[in-house]
């Protein structure tokens, strides 16, 4: 069976179909829908093959969208798992600034509870909630350095061989 074009009088394609006689498709669907007026088959044409530079960038950008992946993943502070996106950032920067800002002025800072991201509540001190972004600071280093290493090997590989066994470590 070969893929074909039924085209309507304006050459546009009015639907695609598979089948080993297109002139008795053809002439079955003019006898419903008059407008289409030829077939053409369609030809499928090989994939071109990449050459290995093409083929490093296009990996060099799955491992940076790993990296974010990664990055924005989550991240262990106190034996919990913090979101990381950029909405989470933001907050911990401001609950951070905010207890350290207390510290500074002598004044007290009650502490909070924190919403994980399984949704359980930790319950932080002050001194716990400026030590947060250090913590995501740490993750997001350890992500980076992962990414660097990666693509060190990347640039390095010179067969297609080499750069296909390059893959984002499983968390």
């Amino acid at each position: 069976m070969k893929k074909y074009e039924l085209l309507n009088e304006d050459g546009s394609v009015y639907t695609t179909i598979e089948t080993d006689d297109p002139q008795r498709n053809l002439e079955a669907t003019q006898a419903n829908v008059p407008q289409v007026v030829a077939f053409r088959e369609v030809v499928q044409q090989p994939e071109p093959e990449l050459d290995l530079e093409t083929l490093k960038v296009m990996k060099l950008a799955e491992m940076k969208a790993a990296r974010d992946r990664a990055e924005q993943g989550g991240f262990e502070y106190m034996g919990q798992i913090l979101d990381s996106d950029s909405v989470s950032c933001q907050r911990i920067t401001v609950a951070s600034q905010s207890a350290l800002l207390a510290q500074l002025a002598g004044q007290d800072f009650p502490g909070l509870v924190w919403i994980c991201a399984d949704g359980y509540g930790l319950e932080m001190t002050g001194p716990q909630v400026i030590q947060m972004p250090t913590a995501l600071a740490v993750h997001s280093e350890k992500i980076h350095g992962t990414y660097r290493l990666l693509k060190a090997q990347i640039d390095k590989s010179e067969t297609i061989e080499e750069l296909e066994e390059i893959e984002w470590p499983k968390s």
